[in-house]
């Protein structure tokens, strides 16, 4: 955990910008899943992958956005590793996943 000494509204808006993008992102996911599901040439399983994925970001903004909040209020701010790190290995696993399923496919 790092000491803040910055402009408190600057902070707490930099991490609503932060956490207005991650749900753009989870969004997105979700709707290019639903894309995937009307789409024959591709299997549900990776569908419902990226919808997955998408809801799984969604969570982790959230989280992450009120955690932030409550340290900017304390004056600390505390650095997203277990985050990135978990986001990370959830796509990692979804890409392998799907070239695993493609390729017992073909």
């Amino acid at each position: 955990t790092i000491k803040n000494e910055g402009s408190t509204a600057r902070d707490h808006l930099a991490n609503e910008r932060t956490y207005l993008a991650w749900t753009r992102t989870g969004l997105a996911l979700i709707g290019a899943s639903l894309g995937l599901l009307k789409w024959s040439a591709v299997s549900n399983v990776e569908g419902y992958l990226v919808a997955v994925i998408g809801v799984v970001v969604l969570i982790t903004a959230t989280v992450r956005y009120f955690r932030n909040m409550q340290l900017l209020e304390k004056g600390y701010f505390e650095p997203n590793v277990q985050g990135v790190l978990a986001v990370g290995t959830v796509v990692v696993a979804a890409i392998v996943t799907a070239f695993v399923i493609n390729w017992k496919e073909s």
